[in-house]
């Protein structure tokens, strides 16, 4: 369904506005979730003990909370981005959008460089773990994540929607 709507997005962008009404808006209610629980957590240390470097746990906290079910791939960023890719929960999308989990997988980079995970709040801020005090904080706009990882480390980065 998901991979059908978009192809039909591509092809036709302004068919856009017609899919929305005429179907339901359930990968916008899942993001408007997902957003809204990340947005609550802002301030909060997810992960108990020393881990700061910990985003991939921190967000599937966030998706535990938020859907009762983690995203997988432990603390790996690269584990979770192949479960992304191949769990037909999740859809990747072109852009950035409020709900969707913004990825740069460690490994796919420049040696050395570690990746990173978070959840796209509105305004464009990005929720994740804080790896200097492992508390769940808003430090990035897609902007500066983009500076960063993909520029900066040349890690791609990757957006999905949970379905």
């Amino acid at each position: 369904f998901p991979n059908s709507i978009k192809s039909v997005y591509q092809k036709f962008p302004a068919s856009r506005s017609y899919l929305e009404r005429t179907f339901p808006s359930i990968i916008l209610e899942k993001s408007k979730i997902l957003s809204a629980v990340a947005s609550a957590l802002v301030g909060q240390k997810l992960i108990k003990g020393e881990p700061t470097l910990a985003c991939a746990y921190a967000v599937d906290i966030v998706a535990k909370i938020a859907f009762k079910q983690e995203i997988g791939g432990g603390g790996s960023t690269l584990r979770m981005y192949e479960v992304l890719r191949a769990d037909k929960r999740f859809s990747s999308v072109q852009e950035a959008t409020t709900g969707c989990i913004i990825i740069s997988p460690t490994g796919l980079g420049r040696p050395l460089t570690r990746g990173h995970v978070g959840i796209v709040l509105n305004n464009h801020l990005i929720a994740s773990n804080d790896s200097k005090n492992g508390v769940w904080s808003t430090n990035y706009t897609i902007d500066s994540w983009l500076n960063k990882y993909t520029k900066g480390y040349g890690i791609p980065t990757y957006y999905y929607l949970w379905l």
